[in-house]
């Protein structure tokens, strides 16, 4: 790219100077620049780029009693490393010019310097929990959880000068025919040589970032706290019987820096252990279909604060239903329940009539038009004069909305819409009519739902 800048329109402008009149006029000097171009030497090589410096490594994590005795803890996290430079470019052959060629010549450019690597991450401090009785006791402990350094990000490279023309413009006489006879000519033409380019100087890396100091957890008690499950993920087969779960409670709050030794390093905002809750979960079902028929689908329970189980279905799964609570038993009633590929297995069915009696039918091949709410949204086109030249055939939009329910039938789970009452000439639903359908099938289910649309093209 870097040659393609020397060269363009000036290449095409300098060509046509050179206008030689057939009169008594014997010479003319021009220049012709790009007319044919001959580089010499040979470009230098791009530096290499700068490898990045590695991260530092985060401090260790630890679990202490606050006893009363004093202790003192390291949990630095380690210093990124810094990027490498970037290599110089390096300086191109410079080699002897040619003298008193019949075209222009273009000196080998110098290489590019190398970017430099980016500094590595200083590595967080690591995180120190506390169990105390006594608060006071807290004040003997020195913690130092600072975190890493970050690494400076390496130096580009310089890039190397280009090679220097000699001789930057000189003039070559040029003769055709024959000495002494009318058709001898003879001109003049000028040729240049251009520098070469210099080397794009590297970028310099980016420095790393600063590590966090270590986080403070306090549990005001000297027993180790109990293991957690806040989250289970069981099918719904199972679920038919309770399914406990716990949680341990915390609150985030601000000073941890007073309550320690003085001099420590460590957030200033630490967690407090606020208690501990725990929740069962059992699923009722009320649903018309059998449970069997969703037995395999999974549901992921999520323990809250206040000690309810949400439930997570499944986006497979549509539901719709009811929680209840008491104690610590979360009841959840399923009252109607499908799959959610279910609601996008619509297809054409019959297309009839001709002019108002013009009717097109869609299947529900999933077997719940009962229970969904269905909407089509229809564009009805036509060619721009009732015929088709194939697929540049360009259609004309007669109909775009809503089709009102009113013109819509159910039966079982067959749709016939009356297209024909619809708003639109009787001519463009005339027999041989070239048409184009497409129905946009909007299809929920409580608070779910899912659009499928349909593609028709042919001839009425």
């Amino acid at each position: 790219m870097r040659r393609l800048k020397k060269f363009g329109l000036l290449a095409i402008a300098i060509a046509l100077l050179c206008v030689v009149s057939v009169s008594l006029i014997d010479s003319c000097t021009v220049a012709a620049w790009a007319d044919r171009v001959v580089h010499f030497g040979s470009d230098g090589s791009d530096g290499r780029d700068g490898r990045d410096g590695q991260s530092g490594r985060p401090g260790a994590s630890q679990t202490v009693t606050a006893t009363g005795a004093g202790q003192t803890l390291f949990l630095r996290g380690g210093d990124g490393e810094a990027g490498e430079d970037g290599e110089n470019g390096d300086r191109p052959s410079c080699s002897r010019q040619p003298r008193d060629r019949d075209y222009d010549l273009q000196a080998a450019d110098g290489g590019d310097g190398g970017d430099g690597g980016d500094g590595g991450d200083g590595g967080n401090g690591g995180a120190l929990s506390i169990y105390y009785a006594e608060q006071v006791n807290l004040q003997r402990l020195f913690v130092d959880a600072q975190g890493g350094r970050a690494g400076r990000g390496g130096r580009g490279g310089q890039g190397a000068a280009g090679c220097d023309c000699y001789d930057r413009r000189w003039q070559v006489r040029q003769c055709t025919g024959t000495p002494g006879q009318s058709d001898y000519r003879c001109r003049t033409r000028e040729y240049t040589c251009r520098d070469g380019d210099s080397g794009r100087d590297g970028q310099d890396g980016r420095d790393g970032r600063e590590g966090s100091p270590g986080q403070v957890a306090l549990i005001n008690q000297l027993e180790p706290l109990l293991a957690e499950q806040p989250s289970q993920t069981r099918s719904l087969v199972q679920l038919t019987e309770p399914v406990r779960l716990s949680k341990n409670l915390w609150q985030t709050q601000s000073g941890a820096r007073s309550l320690l030794a003085p001099g420590s390093i460590v957030a200033e905002t630490y967690r407090a252990y606020a208690g501990r809750v725990e929740g069962r979960f059992a699923l009722t079902w009320s649903a018309s279909r059998p449970l069997s028929d969703f037995a395999a689908t999974d549901v992921t329970l999520n323990l809250q604060d206040n000690g309810q189980v949400e439930p997570d279905f499944s986006a497979a799964l549509w539901v719709m239903g009811d929680a209840a609570f008491s104690d610590d038993l979360t009841t959840y009633t399923v009252k109607e329940a499908l799959r959610a590929s279910e609601a996008t297995q619509l297809a054409w069915g019959e297309i009839s009539g001709r002019s108002n009696q013009f009717q097109v039918a869609v299947v529900d091949l999933g077997g719940q038009a009962e229970q969904l709410t269905t909407q089509f949204y229809l564009t009805y086109s036509t060619t721009a004069a009732n015929r088709s030249d194939g697929p540049r055939t360009r259609y004309i939009s007669r109909y775009e909305d809503v089709v009102p329910a009113e013109l819509i039938s159910l039966n079982h789970n067959r749709f016939v819409l009356n297209l024909g009452r619809l708003p639109i000439s009787g001519s463009h639903l005339s027999s041989g009519t070239y048409a184009q359908i497409e129905l946009k099938a909007i299809r929920s289910f409580g608070a779910y739902q899912a659009e499928q649309v349909l593609d028709w093209r042919g001839r009425i």
